[in-house]
């Protein structure tokens, strides 16, 4: 998915990792199956949630951003102005910020809770899993990006756990690359 590949690049690429993990590919062409790129899935809550940090945006922090710049701009000459300077720069940020939230949201689609399969994790499954290496049992409800807080045990689908997740049965064994390294995990 780099763009900075070229296209002989990538098919070199491809052939090669068909070549030495057949199955690497396989689970990818069901995973794509089930989760489309372009869209971003997410609970009510989760949706609400990123409404709620735009119109904050929006209603609350550019305007008082805007107070500031005007405050600022009595302070005189406006090249040393450090604080216009800072208002104007924290301006833009949420201004950014704004527009990527919207296009977010765009893209943005309804988790259907009636389409979670119940033989395989997918969006909506509550897994357990048991880490190979440790023992350690692991529990996670795979949702969205903007689904749960930090302690929720809220897995989104697009980390690399969760998107080695998607589509496996129980007692399917699988290795992720986590930052920390790889780990072997049963569902």
């Amino acid at each position: 998915n780099s763009p900075g590949l070229s296209d002989t690049i990538r098919q070199g690429l491809l052939a090669t990792v068909l070549r030495l993990q057949p199955t690497l590919l396989a689970q990818e062409a069901r995973t794509a199956a089930f989760v489309d790129d372009s869209v971003i899935y997410s609970t009510d809550a989760g949706i609400a949630k990123k409404q709620g940090e735009l119109e904050e945006i929006k209603n609350v922090k550019l305007p008082a951003v805007y107070k500031l710049i005007g405050e600022a701009r009595e302070f005189g000459y406006l090249s040393e102005n450090a604080e216009y300077t800072s208002a104007i720069e924290e301006r833009e940020n949420l201004n950014r910020r704004a527009l990527e939230i919207q296009n977010e949201l765009a893209k943005a689609r309804r988790l259907d809770p009636t389409q979670s399969s119940a033989d395989r994790a997918s969006l909506g499954s509550r897994v357990k899993l048991l880490n190979l290496e440790s023992g350690e049992i692991l529990e996670y409800l795979l949702l969205g990006p903007w689904d749960g807080a930090a302690g929720d045990n809220v897995l989104s689908y697009l980390s690399p756990m969760g998107r080695s997740l998607l589509d496996k049965r129980q007692g399917e064994e699988f290795t992720v690359q986590l930052p920390a390294g790889s780990s072997r995990y049963r569902v």
